[in-house]
């Protein structure tokens, strides 16, 4: 077993430890979004250093905290402070510089929400939420939250800015439980059950005009986040 985990903590060390040099790393969406995916590398760093000390391993638990203690003290770059929220991400240049990518996604929130504690501020996790709920939530008359802004994946009606998710939408009544929004995050349980098909299935997305089933039917996924949330939801219950 610590074999094992050694082998996994390694190879996350292979990927240059600091943010700033991330930027290729994959993401929840198949794409470039380091933020979310520094977030989660910190978050594994974290427990493999666990395992270290359980297997008596203090080097290694050394050298695995130090590297997330030097991605915690780089992500202050995901943070777009014109926008107050933590942006998609970044491309490392040639030259050295950051070509930045502002894109609101929802991602980067549940990153650093669900794995980003000690290296995302709380301040910064509930301003993101707050541009969400103005740009993204409820946007259309199907309700739900799309990905991210313009997101064209299996794109409905130009006139949103993408068809709305139940894992983002989900992702976000899991904010609201953690932030004791109790009947907020109810109501996008009741949303996510009500444009279930009859058959109980859920699709990866909605129509966001009339909020039919889009792409993928069923998606576990999208199953997979209602029992996150209901489990989360018993919590506080």
């Amino acid at each position: 077993m610590r074999y094992l985990i050694a082998t996994a903590a390694f190879a996350l060390l292979a990927v240059p430890a600091h943010a700033d040099t991330m930027a290729n790393c994959s993401a929840a969406w198949k794409a470039k979004a380091p933020a979310a995916t520094a977030a989660v590398t910190y978050q594994a760093l974290l427990v493999a250093a666990e395992f270290a000390d359980k297997f008596e391993f203090p080097d290694d638990s050394v050298k695995w905290r130090k590297a997330a203690a030097t991605i915690a003290g780089g992500t202050h770059v995901f943070f777009d402070p014109e926008r107050k929220a933590l942006r998609k991400g970044f491309l490392l240049q040639e030259n050295g510089s950051l070509e930045f990518d502002n894109t609101l996604d929802i991602s980067s929130l549940y990153g650093a929400m669900m794995f980003g504690d000690g290296a995302f501020s709380a301040e910064q996790i509930s301003q993101t939420v707050q541009l969400i709920e103005q740009i993204l939530l409820d946007k259309s008359p199907s309700g739900g939250s799309p990905r991210y802004e313009h997101d064209h994946y299996f794109e409905s009606n130009p006139d949103f800015m993408g068809n709305p998710w139940f894992v983002t939408t989900l992702w976000l009544a899991q904010y609201y439980l953690r932030n004791n929004l109790v009947e907020k995050a109810e109501g996008y349980l009741k949303w996510t059950l009500e444009h279930a098909l009859h058959s109980g299935v859920l699709s990866e997305q909605v129509n966001p005009v009339d909020g039919s089933a889009v792409s993928v039917t069923p998606l576990v996924w999208s199953h997979a986040e209602v029992i996150n949330t209901v489990l989360d939801l018993m919590k506080v219950r």
